[in-house]
């Protein structure tokens, strides 16, 4: 997995939680990540920042998954699918307890 972290304490939190590699987030991603792994993205989970432009990175066929509601066919020329990834949060109770 490849994540995008400010280098830092940012950047140790995230190979802490299972990221082999990290790329800065304040630069170009799309590159960063291409010169990590050149043709061998399977899978791109965007969470933050314009999803089209990780649509190139994913070799043909493969998928990205978006919480920003990316639409399917956004990635349009592109050779990937997008799949929207929506959350309802759940409200919690006044009283504090989790929801039921």
């Amino acid at each position: 997995m490849i994540a995008a972290a400010r280098p830092g304490e940012e950047d140790a939190r995230l190979r802490d939680l299972g990221a082999r590699d990290t790329v800065d987030f304040t630069g170009d991603v799309p590159a960063a990540v291409a010169a990590l792994r050149p043709g061998d993205i399977h899978v791109v989970v965007h969470l933050a920042g314009d999803g089209l432009e990780l649509a190139d990175l994913p070799v043909p066929g493969c998928r990205i998954a978006s919480t920003l509601g990316l639409p399917g066919d956004q990635p349009g020329r592109r050779a990937v699918q997008a799949t929207p990834v929506m959350t309802l949060p759940a409200a919690r109770p006044s009283n504090g307890s989790p929801p039921t």
